[in-house]
């Protein structure tokens, strides 16, 4: 007899006798990797998040049954989410979701006063030609599915996504040899196999756009300014500063890079939390570049009154005295003719 039709003739025995899920390995002691997926860490409330349950392991699974439980002052379910992925029903067999199983998911660990819970599971294909088990040793994404963080949700609180571990019925039936010949007491009853849980955090947080450690940037919170920026293209600025949660946007942007007088925009979910204005010491007029150019405006300033902006101000200001004046100028001269540095984080030149 054929492997695959000793392992269908199991499985139906195993289905006919016991009428519950059962499992079949290649030898006891293998753990099956279950890890929980978010696509984002950190939200805040109104955000909708997806949740991936991934499977690994090297059990021959006939069926496999997961609770997933998630803290119910944080997260609400977002009705009609729950769905086997594609690559597990190619596999074949029958997948199901259930969105409101009975208190059997909760344990004594996660009750039903914290959790709220939902049940996905799959059972393999059989026919007369054999069984296709689940085998993925590398994993695969098994089931999605999309939480809502409530909108009485703080700053600082974090929710779980959680399987218990002390759930008594993942599975309950395995073959301990996979060897010919086949005889009926190699189908036991496994009380408890070997798991290993990854669950999974998210943190309710400020949307805030954050200094990178040891970047030398220098967010000025009060005046809304970003200093300390060398100059570059716009992909420089990841090198800076990032977002607690959300996207940062540049504009204007000229030629891809980003100057003086530039407009740093966090935003989530459409909505702009905070704008920065990037101030680069020595371009003045907000080209992205450092030049004679930037000279010229600053003896215009002095000469005939061209008008400033704050940021521009704080560009020309090359001594750090607080006034753009001729001494601005010849800093900003020696600088173009190699003669001295400027320090970005500070405004000033160095070396002078």
């Amino acid at each position: 007899m054929k492997l695959s039709v000793r392992l269908l003739s199991v499985l139906l025995a195993v289905t006919m006798i016991f009428s519950i899920f059962s499992v079949v390995v290649s030898a006891e002691g293998e753990a099956a990797n279950v890890t929980i997926k978010t696509d984002v860490d950190t939200v805040v409330a109104g955000d909708i998040i997806e949740v991936t349950v991934n499977v690994a392991n090297n059990y021959y699974a006939t069926s496999m049954r997961w609770p997933v439980l998630f803290s119910n002052a944080f997260f609400e379910l977002v009705e009609g989410s729950v769905k086997a992925t594609d690559e597990l029903n190619a596999l074949g067999g029958s997948a199901k979701c259930n969105e409101a199983p009975d208190n059997t998911v909760y344990t004594t660990t996660y009750s039903s006063t914290d959790y709220t819970g939902v049940l996905v599971q799959w059972t393999a294909a059989a026919s007369a030609t054999g069984i296709t088990p689940y085998r993925q040793a590398d994993g695969m994404e098994c089931f999605t599915f999309s939480l809502r963080v409530k909108e009485d949700v703080n700053v600082s609180d974090s929710g779980s996504i959680v399987i218990p571990e002390d759930y008594p019925r993942f599975y309950n039936y395995i073959l301990t040899d996979m060897e010919e010949p086949f005889s009926p007491d190699k189908v036991v009853k496994c009380e408890t196999l070997v798991h290993n849980f990854e669950n999974a955090t998210v943190e309710c947080v400020t949307p805030e756009i954050l200094p990178i450690e040891d970047s030398g940037v220098v967010l000025d919170k009060e005046n809304k300014l970003i200093k300390g920026v060398a100059l570059g293209t716009l992909d420089n600025l990841d090198s800076y500063v990032y977002a607690s949660v959300g996207e940062i946007a540049i504009s204007p942007a000229k030629e891809n890079r980003m100057g003086t007088g530039s407009k740093v925009s966090l935003t989530h979910n459409g909505v702009t939390y905070e704008t920065y204005t990037l101030v680069i010491a020595g371009d003045v007029n907000g080209d992205a570049y450092v030049d004679y150019m930037d000279l010229m405006l600053i003896d215009w300033y002095e000469a005939y009154g061209v008008s400033f902006s704050g940021a521009q101000k704080i560009a020309a200001d090359l001594t750090g005295d607080g006034k753009v004046n001729a001494n601005d100028k010849i800093a900003l001269d020696a600088y173009l003719n190699f003669e001295c540095e400027i320090d970005q984080a500070t405004g000033t030149v160095v070396n002078y």
